[in-house]
């Protein structure tokens, strides 16, 4: 074998060890927990599972700081957390909605946003940028004074619904999260929160 021979087989060796050595250095995205393009570490995990109980299936979702709301990445809501979580930034473009209805910087779902307007007795969904805090107060941007509550008008909604019932948590549609009452430090004391890819784990009942 020829010393250019040999540089080759040496070079190819070397790019093989180097290829197998970043193979083993990527992580598996299909084992990781990824909320807002951003991937959780064993820290993070580790805070979830001691404020919650549990841990986080392995999976992409958004998540709304200000309200709690979270989802899979490209979906609608499918549950609340406690707000304030570091877990990236929320795009605008979060559920891939295409309703003109913005809630903290997500764009809704069309079917998101028809459930929103007729928990307010609205037939069709009113484009426009809202915030919404995790008290379930919901108002205009620019604006501070609340249009509404959300919880309150969800339970509203059951009651006509099923005639009665103090739990307001729906583990479907809009907000799917019950918060019966709220504390000094904003958060709900009672009610249900959820966990990304788990569900929900009740909280101050007895």
């Amino acid at each position: 074998m020829s010393i250019i021979q040999q540089n080759y087989f040496f070079l190819i060796l070397f790019s093989l060890l180097q290829l197998q050595s970043l193979r083993s250095q990527t992580p598996d995205l299909s084992q990781q927990v990824i909320i807002n393009a951003y991937m959780l570490n064993h820290e993070d995990i580790s805070q979830i599972k001691q404020v919650y109980g549990v841990n986080p299936l392995p999976g992409s979702y958004w998540y709304d700081s200000k309200s709690g709301a979270f989802g899979y990445s490209g979906g609608p809501v499918l549950g609340v957390m406690y707000p304030g979580h570091a877990f990236g930034q929320l795009s605008s473009d979060a559920s891939h909605g295409t309703s003109g209805v913005f809630i903290n910087g997500r764009q809704l779902q069309y079917s998101e946003a028809v459930l929103a307007a007729r928990l307010f007795g609205y037939a069709q969904p009113v484009p426009g940028r809202y915030w919404l805090e995790a008290n379930g107060n919901l108002g205009m941007e620019g604006y501070p004074m609340a249009l509404g509550n959300i919880y309150m008008a969800m339970a509203q909604a059951r009651r006509y619904s099923h005639g009665g019932g103090g739990d307001n948590f729906w583990s479907r549609g809009l907000y799917s999260g019950g918060n019966y009452y709220t504390g000094a430090d904003g958060r709900p004391s009672q009610g249900y929160v959820s966990v990304p890819g788990y569900g929900p784990v009740s909280h101050g009942m007895n």
